[in-house]
Formats: structure tokens, sequence, C-alpha cells
């Protein structure tokens, strides 16, 4: 079993961000077509994996974001923050989100390293303060932590803390939410 070790990063501010990860084993790049908006390719001892804008237009996406989660050669989890209509603001919804897919990271033995990206050109513009402090979001807060058997990994670090290496790719905006998260990774 290859061991990943969060080494590199090089981002590519034009179309996505390009991340390169040390490997023991170079074997781990996968000949053939790649799932859609990830393409992986060995170069030596590194892994070089390009995240492209997606051409999949969604309309039904839910008006508060989402985050998507993608296992890439069986360990590698590509989180996708989506609400480029907004620069990616985040809201309750998607900050849950995140926390879900980073806790599945952590407890998944099977996923070596995770990687978060941004869809479109930014990062994010921070967060959409209102939807914070509605009845509701206080509401769905109180009812996710009463069904949680334990604690959620948190996205900044200040509670519990990821212990699988995360990449967190940068481009174009980001402000306050973003450069915490980014602080919280590995890379």
């Amino acid at each position: 079993m290859p061991q990943l070790h969060s080494h590199r990063m090089h981002a590519d501010l034009c179309h996505g961000a390009t991340v390169g990860v040390l490997v023991e084993d170079a074997s781990i790049g996968t000949p053939g077509g790649q799932p859609h908006g990830l393409r992986s390719e060995v170069r030596g001892r590194y892994v070089r994996f390009m995240t492209e804008p997606t051409t999949d237009v969604r309309t039904e996406r839910h008006p508060h974001g989402e985050v998507r989660c993608e296992v890439i050669d069986d360990h590698i989890l590509v989180l996708t923050v989506d609400r480029v209509e907004k620069k990616n603001a985040f809201t309750p919804k998607i900050t849950a989100e995140l926390e879900d897919g980073l806790t599945r990271l952590d407890e998944d033995p099977d996923l070596f390293v995770g990687v978060l990206t941004f869809a479109g050109d930014h990062t994010t513009a921070g967060l959409e303060m209102p939807l914070f402090f509605t009845d509701e979001a206080r509401r769905a807060a109180a009812e996710r932590r009463a069904g949680q058997a334990s604690a959620p990994v948190d996205p900044f670090s200040l509670g519990r803390r990821l212990t699988t290496p995360r990449i967190t790719a940068l481009q174009g905006i980001t402000f306050t939410i973003g450069i915490e998260i980014a602080l919280g990774g590995d890379i």
C-alpha cells in the first residue's frame, strides 16, 4: 500500500489547481480515463492532479450550494465546494457538508489524502453571514449536533482536527473563511 506524503503544491490560477503529491510508489497513477474533473499523471516520484472546470451544468442545485465528494484512485478524496454564482460564499449547508466530507476522510482507512477544491475561478468570497443567524439555521445546527455520535472534523481545526493529510487548492478571491480553512490544512 503506497503512503502519500503531502509535499509540494503549485497553483495554476487560470484553470483550476495543479497539486504535486510525493509518493513512495509512483504506480498510484491510473492509466486510462479519469473521473470527470480530475486527471492524474506520474512524473518521476510525483503524481500530478489537475482539477478542470466541469462542463456539467446542474439546473437543480440547491441555492445554498453544495460540497461534492469523489474518490479518485481508491485512496484520494476530492472535496469540491460549489456555489460559483456567489463566488463560493459559505452557507450553513456548505459548512455542514464540508464537516461531513472531512469526517469521512478522517475515519475511512482506505483514504490516504484529501484535496479540497473550489468550483469556478475563486476560492471563496467569505461567509454569507445573514444565513448563519436565522432561526432555521440555529434549529438545524442544534438538530445536527443532537444527532451526532461524535464531533465532526472542524474545517478550521479549532475543534476536532483532521489526522489525514489535506491539500487545499486556492485560486482567485480568497477571503476570510477561505484563509482560515487553508491554514487548517497541510498544504
